[in-house]
């Protein structure tokens, strides 16, 4: 049977390595936490930036074919007062608008292309974290057993040593 002292140094063990236990996994719980709110407030960045790229895309296009209808507008007094071919102006005009159109559509398509690479890269980085959180739960928890049993092998030892010398102090004694 096991001493008193024994009892309570194994339960000082144990009661140490489950205090470390828990505040490691708080951290480890508060990290993931932080992981994922970092995800969604890039998500949410990304999705604002989006918008703004849209709204900004739409702008330039509304911008553009006024300036389109003002120099077809312009065309047709210059032709009506004998200045050259309105058809000619009009295709012109036509075209260059379509190639600033082209423009506005690329810069919007790379800015959308930014943004998923954006959005990838933090899930990416936000696994890797989860990652590396799911493996400081398995080191915590393998850390827990490892003192559980250091703190057994050490109750064990102690009282084994003490069992030890009381027998030997029996046997001195007899002899």
């Amino acid at each position: 049977m096991c001493e008193p002292a024994t009892l309570t140094m194994l339960a000082v063990s144990a009661a140490g390595a489950l205090a470390q236990r828990q505040a490691s996994n708080a951290a480890l719980s508060q990290q993931a936490e932080t992981a994922n709110n970092n995800l969604r407030l890039t998500y949410a960045a990304n999705q604002e930036q989006s918008r703004a790229a849209d709204a900004q895309a739409f702008e330039q296009q509304t911008d553009r074919a006024r300036k389109a209808a003002q120099q077809l507008s312009m065309a047709r007094v210059i032709a009506a007062q004998g200045g050259g071919s309105l058809t000619a102006r009009a295709i012109n005009i036509q075209a260059g608008a379509a190639e600033d159109y082209s423009r506005i559509d690329a810069g919007l398509r790379n800015t959308r292309s930014s943004i998923q690479s954006s959005n990838a890269a933090a899930i990416t980085s936000t696994q890797d974290k989860l990652d590396q959180i799911n493996a400081g739960y398995s080191a915590s928890n393998l850390q827990f057993f490892t003192s559980l049993a250091g703190g057994a092998a050490n109750a064990y030892t102690g009282e084994h040593a003490r069992t030890t010398q009381k027998n030997l102090a029996k046997n001195y004694k007899q002899d």
